[in-house]
């Protein structure tokens, strides 16, 4: 990630750790980050490398501030959605979401292999294009594999 995006990107990552660790109630906490989240988005949105469609930007960097606001939409989710005290049932929530997320990584496994390998083959990212966005799978792959780990670290 180019250094200006990345100390941008890791001042949101600093200001949802504080959020989090608020006495908020739960749900005010999540809808402050995804709020915090858009306004990032829509800060990287209008910076003059997306607007240019900078390959480098769409691959690299844009993604990751998208799927910030996926990942706070897939955590309420799970709070409206996931039973606090039932064990068994939180389990079969938990299962249930990582079998969609192993379907998702199944649909866009190019996608994915792409974006792991760090190739930088601008061929390649406009054959993929063609089909979906690449910035939309990605981010979502991103996304989705950050609530996997928070589901499970949830306990």
């Amino acid at each position: 990630m180019e250094h200006k995006w990345k100390i941008k990107y890791e001042k949101l990552q600093r200001e949802l750790s504080v959020i989090m660790a608020d006495d908020f109630p739960t749900e005010n906490r999540i809808a402050n980050c995804f709020q915090l989240c858009n306004k990032y988005l829509t800060e990287v949105n209008a910076s003059p490398e997306s607007k240019a469609g900078n390959f480098q930007f769409r691959k690299n960097i844009f993604p990751y501030f998208m799927a910030e606001a996926e990942f706070f939409t897939h955590i309420a989710f799970a709070f409206l959605f996931c039973p606090a005290n039932e064990c068994e049932e939180r389990h079969l929530f938990i299962a249930r979401e990582k079998s969609r997320f192993t379907k998702f990584r199944s649909q866009h496994r190019e996608f994915i292999k792409y974006h792991q390998s760090g190739s930088m083959d601008k061929e390649a990212f406009h054959r993929l294009n063609n089909s979906y966005r690449y910035e939309t799978i990605i981010s979502g792959y991103i996304a989705f594999e950050k609530y996997i780990r928070f589901l499970e670290n949830s306990g």
